[in-house]
C-alpha cells in the first residue's frame, strides 16, 4: 500500500491543504501551528475513522470556517489506483470509493471494501473511538511524543499478521499443530499439579502422600529396631559390667603398691635440692665480684686510650686554626671593597628606574588622554538619542491609544450596521411602476414609469388625485427588531469613536499605525542606547580621567626624584622612553652583576668565619676529652687500689668460684638420677589411676545391676519378629514412591523438552525480525549493533526488546533502560522493520509516517538517522518525515513539501477543541490591557534562569501571572524576535 496524495479541507485550521507524496521519501516541513500533524490526523483518520461516527472524535475535527471536514485520498494497494473521499458531518457523513477496475462504491459498502484493501479491522467509530484511533497502525503512525514507546505493544493489533509473516520467513520448519499446543498445555497442566514454581512437590499431590507414608513406615522400623538392639545391650552391658569389676580390683592393689615407693623417692630428692642452696649462693658471689674487677680494668683501658688519641689529634690542629684566622682577614677585606662598588651601581640603578618610570607614566597619561575625548564623543552621542527618544515618547503620550483589539471591535460593529440593514431591505417590499397614466407618489416622493423603491415602513403611495394605497411591508416585528439592532450598533460606533478620542473608523485605522511607527522608532533608539551603554561608556569615562590623574602624579613624582624635565610631545616622549629603557636595563644588569658578586664575597667571608670557629672548637673538645679521661682514670684507682692489688683479689674470686661449682656438680648428679620432675609426675598418674579404678568399680556395679533389671522387665514377646513385619512395610512404602517418583521425573523431563521446542520455535519466528532490525540499528550505531525480542509474539504479550553493542564494550541493555533519544532511535528501527516483514501482506510496501518522532535527538543523531530512513526507503517502505526544523533533513534526499501557518481573518478564531491551538498563533493580537515594558523584562529575566527555554505552564506558574497577561507578553516578544516557540506544537518558548 503506497499513499499518492492527500486533500484535506475545512479540518481544524486547514482551509484546503493538498500534498503529494514521494513513493520513497516524503519530508513534510513548516513552522510551529502550520497543521504538520492535523495533516497527518486528517490522512489516518480518512483510512480508519467512519464516515458517519459522531461524538468528541468527531467534533474535534471542526474547522474555523463552519464547512464539514473532508479528506481525499489517492493511494495505489494490489496494483491499483484507489481514490478515497470521506466527509464528516455526523450521521449523515458520506464516504465514496473508487478502485480502478472495480468500480465505485459509496457508504457502508466502501467502509468495509477500504478496511478490505487495508487488511485491517472494522472501521472505527462510536464511544471511545479516539482510544481505538490511536491502535489502528500504531507501529506505522508516529504519533508526536510516542516516538520511544515500546515497539512491541505499538504492534498488537497487526501481532497475528507479523506472526504468521514471520513463521514464513523463519519458522515454518518448526510451526506447531493445535494438537501440539494442547499437548504442551497438557504436560505443562500435570507437572503444575505436581510441582510448584520453585520446583517443591505440592502437598496434596499422590506422590506427596507417598512420601508421607514411607517417612511413617521407616520411622516404625527404627523403633522397632532400637527396642531389639535396646534388649541385646542390654545383656552385653551386663556381661561387661562383671569383667570390669574383676579387671579393675586387680589394677587397684598394683597402683597402691607403685604408689607408695615413689613417694619414698620423691621425699629424697627434695632433700638433695634444699643441700644445693647454700653452695649455688657461694658460686654467684664469686662470680660477680669476678664481673666486677673486669668491668674497672675494660673502664682503665678505654679512658687511657682516649688519652691517647687525643694527644695525637691536638698537635696538628693548632697549625691549622692559624692558616684560617690569616684566610678570614682576607676575605673581610675583599668584602668591604665589593659592598662599596655595589652601592655606586644601586643608586645609579635606581636613578634610572625613576627616569623610565616618569617617561612611562608621561606615555599613559597622553593615552589616557585621547581615550578620554573619544568617550566624552560617544556620550554626546548618548545624550543627544536621548533626547529624540524623549521626544518620540511625548509624541506617543499625544496620540490617543487605539490597539488592535479596538480595530477589531470597530470592525465587527460595522459588521453589524451592514448585515442589520441589510435584514431591514430583505424584509422590506418593492414597489415597481410597470405603467400608470396617474402621477405616483410614494411617501410624499414621485415615482416614474420603470422605477421601483424599497420601503421598510408603513408608507402611503397616491394614485393622482383619487387613489391612495398604503403599503405595510413584511413583519413588523422583525422589521423593529433589525432597524434597533442597526440603531445600536451605530450608537456603539459614536461611542467607541469618542472613547478613543477620533472621529471615523477610518481615523481609528490611521492613528493605530501612527502609533505602532512611534513605538518601533521608540523601540529602535532603545536598541542604539543599549548598544552604545551609557553606564558603561560613563564607568570608563570615570574610570579613565582616574588613570590621567595617577600618570600625571606618578610622571611628576619620579621626573622630580631623578631632576629631569618631562617632554610632552607624544614622538619625544615615545624615544626617551625607549632609551631609558635600554640604560635602565644596563644599570640594572650592572646592579645584579655586583649583587652577585657581593654575595659571593658574603659567602665566602661567612665559610672563613665558619672554618675559623669550627677549628677552635674541635681543639677545645679535645683538651676537654683529655681531662675527662685523666679525672676518671685517676678516680678509679683511688677507689678501687691499684693494678697488682686488684689481680691477687682476682685469683682469689676464682678459686672460691670454682670450688662451689665442683661440689655443686656432685650433689646434681644425684639428684638427676632420681629424676624428681618424673616422680611427681608418676605420683599424680598412679594417683589418679587409683581414683579411676574405684569409680569405675563403682560404676559397673551399678550398670550390672540395671541390666539385670532391663531383662527381668523385658517379658515373653520377640521383639525381632516385629522388626520383620516393619521391614516388609516399608519396602511396599518404597516401591509404591518410586514407582510416582519414576513417573513424576519423566513428566518433568517431557516439560522441559516440550519448553526447550517451544523456545526453539520462538528464537526461529523472532530471528527473521532480529535480522531485519539489525541492519537498521547498524546504521545508526555502528557495525555489531543488534537487538533480541525476550519472549514469544505468538504468545500475544509484548516481548521486552534487548538492545545488545557487545563490539563497542556497551553490552547489553533493556528498552526501557536506554536514554530518551536512544528510545526514539531504537523504537524507530523495530516499527521499520515490523513494516518490513509486514509490507509482504501489502504489495511490499506500506508508509511510515514519524511525526516530529525524534524531539530528544540534537541534529547530530537525526543525521546518523537519516542512513535508517533511507534504508527503508531503499527496501522498499514510504517514509513520510512531518517536522518544524527542515535543516536537520538537508542531506536525506526527500521531496519536501512546505506548509506555512494559516491566516485567519480577525473574525475567525480557532476552535478550542483544535489541538493545534495550545498557544496563540503569533498574527493573534492579545486580549486585555496594552503590554507594560517591564513585563516583557520579567518575562525575560525568567526565562534566563530557567536555562533560556521552559513550557509555557511552567513560566507562567513561576511568573505568577494570568493566563491573559502571559499570552499577551509572549505574544509581543514572538513578534518582536527576542523569543520563539520550541519545536512540536508550540508548548514551549526559548531565547531566540
Amino acid at each position: 500500500m503506497k499513499l499518492i496524495s492527500a486533500t484535506v479541507s475545512n479540518y481544524r485550521i486547514h482551509k484546503e491543504t493538498s500534498v503529494d507524496f514521494n513513493s520513497g521519501l516524503t519530508l513534510i516541513s513548516g513552522p510551529n501551528e502550520s497543521g504538520k500533524s492535523t495533516l497527518a490526523e486528517a490522512i489516518h483518520r480518512a483510512l480508519f475513522f467512519r464516515a458517519k461516527a459522531g461524538g468528541e472524535s468527531r467534533e474535534q475535527m471542526n474547522s474555523v470556517w463552519g464547512e464539514p471536514p473532508r479528506v481525499t485520498l489517492r493511494f495505489e494497494v494490489g496494483g491499483k489506483a484507489v481514490t478515497l473521499a470521506k466527509t464528516y458531518r455526523g450521521g449523515r457523513g458520506e464516504c465514496t470509493l473508487n478502485v480502478a477496475g472495480e468500480g465505485g462504491l459509496s457508504g457502508d459498502a466502501a467502509e468495509e471494501r477500504l478496511a478490505e484493501l487495508l487488511k485491517s479491522g472494522a472501521p472505527v467509530g462510536g464511544q471511545g473511538a479516539g482510544t481505538l484511533l490511536l491502535k489502528r497502525w500504531a507501529h506505522l503512525w508516529v504519533w508526536q511524543g510516542l516516538a520511544g514507546t515500546s515497539p512491541t505493544r505499538a504492534v498488537a493489533e497487526e501481532q497475528d499478521t507479523l506472526v504468521q509473516r514471520l513463521q514464513g520467513a523463519g519458522g515454518a520448519a518448526v510451526m506447531q499443530s493445535e494438537l501440539d499446543a494442547r499437548v504442551f498445555r497438557g504436560i505443562q497442566m500435570r507437572r503444575d499439579s505436581l510441582f510448584t514454581d520453585n520446583g517443591a512437590v505440592r502437598k496434596a499431590c499422590d506422590l506427596a502422600k507417598a512420601e508421607d507414608e514411607l517417612r511413617a513406615m521407616q520411622s516404625l522400623l527404627a523403633e522397632r529396631q532400637q527396642a531389639v538392639q535396646a534388649l541385646e545391650e542390654a545383656v552385653a552391658r551386663h556381661s561387661r559390667a562383671s569383667d570390669t569389676i574383676t579387671e579393675k580390683t586387680r589394677a587397684l592393689e598394683a597402683g597402691d603398691r607403685e604408689r607408695i615407693e615413689t613417694e619414698r623417692k620423691l621425699r629424697e630428692s627434695e632433700e638433695l635440692i634444699r643441700a644445693r642452696d647454700p653452695i649455688i649462693r657461694r658460686m654467684q658471689d664469686a662470680t660477680s665480684g669476678i664481673e666486677e674487677l673486669e668491668g674497672i680494668a675494660n673502664e682503665l683501658a678505654s679512658a687511657r686510650q682516649a688519652r691517647d688519641d687525643a694527644a695525637k689529634a691536638l698537635a696538628p690542629m693548632t697549625d691549622r686554626i692559624r692558616t684560617l684566622k690569616d684566610d678570614l682577614e682576607d676575605s673581610r677585606g675583599h668584602l668591604r671593597e665589593t659592598e662599596g662598588e655595589w652601592e655606586v651601581a644601586r643608586t645609579a640603578a635606581a636613578t634610572a628606574r625613576a627616569w623610565r618610570t616618569a617617561l612611562e607614566s608621561q606615555l599613559l597619561l597622553l593615552q589616557r588622554t585621547r581615550e578620554r575625548r573619544a568617550l566624552e564623543i560617544v556620550l554626546g552621542r548618548i545624550a543627544a538619542t536621548r533626547e529624540e527618544q524623549l521626544a518620540i515618547r511625548a509624541e506617543i503620550a499625544r496620540t490617543p491609544s487605539v490597539d488592535r483589539a479596538d480595530l477589531v471591535e470597530l470592525g465587527e460593529l460595522s459588521h453589524e450596521v451592514i448585515a442589520a440593514d441589510a435584514a431591514v431591505s430583505s424584509l422590506g417590499a418593492r414597489i415597481e411602476i410597470v405603467e400608470s397614466r396617474e402621477p405616483i407618489t410614494v411617501g410624499g416622493d414621485p415615482l416614474a414609469v420603470g422605477g421601483w423603491i424599497t420601503v421598510t415602513r408603513d408608507t402611503d403611495v397616491q394614485i393622482g388625485a383619487t387613489a391612495t394605497l398604503r403599503i405595510k411591508p413584511g413583519n413588523d416585528t422583525s422589521l423593529v427588531g433589525a432597524r434597533q439592532t442597526a440603531a445600536d450598533a451605530r450608537r456603539k460606533i459614536e461611542a467607541k469613536l469618542t472613547e478613543l478620542c477620533v472621529t471615523s473608523p477610518a481615523e481609528a485605522g490611521d492613528v493605530y499605525m501612527k502609533r505602532q511607527e512611534l513605538l518601533a522608532k521608540d523601540a529602535a533608539l532603545q536598541k542604539e542606547l543599549d548598544r552604545l551603554d551609557a553606564e558603561g561608556n560613563a564607568a570608563a569615562l570615570d574610570a579613565c580621567q582616574k588613570a590621567c590623574e595617577e600618570a600625571a602624579l606618578r610622571a611628576s613624582l619620579a621626573a622630580r626624584e631623578c631632576g629631569n624635565a618631562l617632554p610632552s610631545d607624544p614622538a619625544v616622549v615615545q624615544a626617551a622612553a625607549g632609551e631609558a629603557a635600554d640604560a635602565c636595563r644596563l644599570a640594572e644588569q650592572a646592579e645584579r652583576d655586583l649583587d652577585a658578586a657581593l654575595k659571593v664575597a658574603r659567602e665566602r667571608c661567612g665559610n672563613a668565619e665558619d672554618a675559623y670557629v669550627q677549628a677552635n672548637a674541635a681543639a677545645s673538645d679535645l683538651q676537654r676529652r683529655d681531662r675527662d679521661a685523666l679525672v676518671r682514670i685517676e678516680t678509679v684507682e683511688d677507689r678501687h687500689g691499684s693494678d697488682d692489688s686488684r689481680a691477687t683479689r682476682m685469683l682469689e674470686l676464682r678459686a672460691r668460684r670454682d670450688e662451689a661449682s665442683a661440689e655443686l656438680a656432685v650433689l646434681q648428679r644425684r639428684v638427676d638420677d632420681l629424676q624428681p620432675d618424673q616422680l611427681r609426675t608418676d605420683l599424680s598418674r598412679l594417683e589418679g589411676a587409683v581414683e579411676q579404678a574405684r569409680n569405675a568399680i563403682e560404676m559397673a556395679n551399678v550398670e550390672r545391676a540395671a541390666a539385670a533389671e532391663r531383662l527381668r522387665l523385658s517379658g515373653t514377646t520377640d521383639p525381632r519378629v516385629d522388626l520383620e513385619t516393619a521391614r516388609a512395610a516399608v519396602d511396599r512404602a518404597a516401591r509404591r514412591h518410586g514407582e510416582l517418583r519414576d513417573q513424576a521425573a519423566a513428566l518433568q523431563y517431557l516439560a522441559c523438552v516440550a519448553e526447550d521446542v517451544q523456545r526453539s520455535v520462538t528464537e526461529r519466528i523472532n530471528a527473521p525480525l532480529e535480522d531485519a532490525v539489525k541492519g537498521y540499528l547498524e546504521c545508526v550505531f555502528g557495525p555489531g549493533a543488534s537487538a533480541k525480542l525476550a519472549g514469544a509474539l505468538q504468545s500475544g504479550d509484548s516481548p521486552e526488546l534487548l538492545i545488545m553493542r557487545e563490539p563497542a564494550g556497551l553490552g547489553t541493555f533493556n528498552f526501557g533502560e536506554l536514554s530518551g533519544g536512544t528510545r526514539e532511535q531504537v523504537g524507530i528501527a523495530m516499527r521499520l522493520a515490523m513494516a518490513e516483514v509486514l509490507a509482504s501482506d501489502h504489495d511490499g510496501c506500506l508508509p511510515i509516517v514519524l511525526d516530529d518522532s525524534f524531539a530528544n535527538s540534537d541534529p547530530g543523531r537525526v543525521s546518523a538517522l537519516q542512513r535508517m530512513l533511507y534504508r527503508a526507503a531503499q527496501r522498499g517502505l514510504q517514509i513520510i518525515v512531518l517536522t518544524c526544523t527542515p535543516s536537520d533533513y538537508g542531506t536525506l534526499g526527500a521531496s519536501e513539501v512546505r506548509l506555512s501557518r494559516p491566516v485567519l481573518s480577525q473574525h475567525m478564531a480557532p476552535r478550542p477543541s483544535a489541538p493545534e491551538a495550545t498557544s496563540p498563533a503569533p498574527d493573534a493580537e492579545p486580549p486585555g490591557k496594552a503590554i507594560d515594558g517591564g513585563d516583557t523584562a520579567v518575562f525575560l529575566e525568567k526565562l534566563r534562569e530557567r536555562g533560556g527555554s521552559s513550557g509555557n505552564m511552567g513560566l507562567r506558574e513561576a511568573l505568577g501571572w494570568s493566563q491573559e497577561q502571559y499570552d499577551g507578553v509572549k505574544k509581543t516578544l514572538l513578534a518582536s524576535g527576542m523569543i520563539v516557540l520550541g519545536q512540536g506544537r508550540g508548548g514551549t518558548v526559548r531565547l531566540a
